[in-house]
């Protein structure tokens, strides 16, 4: 039976996999919109320098996309459990995304500054599908369009978030390591509530 779409707002679950996905977004548009400026001021990298390099990081979270799906194929193959799957992808790529960019932060060379991103990128582009999936499984199919565009809203804010604190640190200290460790702990903090509200024995919504 269809409940009421605000019903499943209420879930723990939801909303773990709702901030969840707001915190990867708050490290996409931290690198959308920030990162290009770090690496001309704090790595001193020239505009035609910072072009080329900012490609780097994009190319590897690219293959997140193409290998994600494996990625979750293969660890629901070894566990048999579908919330299980969802749970270890999205938490342990929410630890690897927030090491990966903390790192990228106190790092001295532009090389592992991009490879640390590369790979915080790679990790995001694997959890965000079982966002979604979460989502799915908990929600009925008549009320995923609402739930799923709120969820959406949750984490778009983000991108009014990010680039006004990644500033607003900037601004404050005169470097940038702030803005990579607040990106870090939002993300830890999501890691932390879909490790908490994301069982592995919950039911399937059909």
């Amino acid at each position: 039976e269809s409940l009421p779409w605000n019903y499943y707002l209420k879930k723990p679950i939801v909303l773990a996999a709702g901030l969840g996905y707001f915190a990867h977004s708050y490290v996409l548009f931290f690198f959308l919109s920030w990162f290009p400026s770090y690496l001309m001021q704090a790595k001193g990298l020239s505009l035609k320098e910072m072009s080329v390099a900012t490609v780097v990081p994009w190319l590897v979270g690219t293959l997140g996309f193409l290998f994600g799906g494996h990625i979750a194929e293969y660890v629901l193959a070894k566990t048999g459990n579908v919330y299980l799957t969802r749970k270890l992808t999205t938490v342990i790529s929410s630890i690897v995304v927030a090491l990966c960019v903390g790192v990228a932060g106190i790092v001295e060379t532009t090389a592992s500054a991009l490879a640390l991103s590369g790979v915080a990128l790679f990790a995001m582009y694997v959890a965000i599908p079982n966002f979604w999936g979460i989502v799915q499984d908990n929600v009925h199919a008549k009320q995923v369009g609402l739930v799923g565009g709120f969820i959406h809203f949750i984490s778009n804010i983000s991108g009014v978030i990010a680039p006004f604190v990644t500033g607003l640190i900037v601004q404050k200290t005169g470097g940038f390591m702030g803005s990579f460790m607040v990106a870090a702990a939002v993300t830890l903090t999501g890691a932390a509530l879909l490790f908490v509200f994301v069982k592995a024995e919950q039911p399937l919504v059909k």
